[in-house]
């Protein structure tokens, strides 16, 4: 919100939670945000729910990613993916834990999850702290 304003000429509420990113877009400068949250969703039943985190350029989502993979929805949808992690038929999404590097894949087409297992316990402890 605060980038609309000011690229529209306004300023800012300072008691405002957000970050100026407009300098950024003007120059393609170094960005002021590290991390972001997506969802923190307590959703019942718990398979439904979904938090998602970004900590540089990695993404950790928990529970369900999404209907379909990619950015817009495809001819076809391929849902092996996401039934091969199913964990039991009630709560299919309940611990899936998907990990993507957005740098090198902004489409999240490859889940790094089981290749960096470090990776996710720190984003995940991270998102526990926005939870609490």
């Amino acid at each position: 919100m605060p980038t609309v304003l000011i690229a529209a000429g306004g300023f800012p509420d300072s008691n405002m939670d957000c970050v100026d990113q407009w300098d950024n877009l003007r120059t393609a400068g170094e960005l002021k945000r590290s991390e972001f949250v997506y969802n923190i969703d307590d959703m019942k039943p718990e398979g439904c729910g979904h938090a998602a985190i970004r900590m540089g350029v990695y993404k950790l989502i928990k529970g369900y990613p999404g209907a379909y993979k990619g950015w817009y929805k495809p001819d076809q949808v391929d849902h092996r993916h996401y039934e091969e992690s199913t964990l039991n038929e009630t709560h299919p999404f309940i611990d899936q834990m998907l990990l993507f590097n957005l740098k090198d894949d902004p489409n999240e087409h490859v889940d790094l999850s089981e290749k960096h297992p470090d990776i996710v316990e720190k984003l995940k402890k991270r998102r526990d702290d926005y939870h609490k």
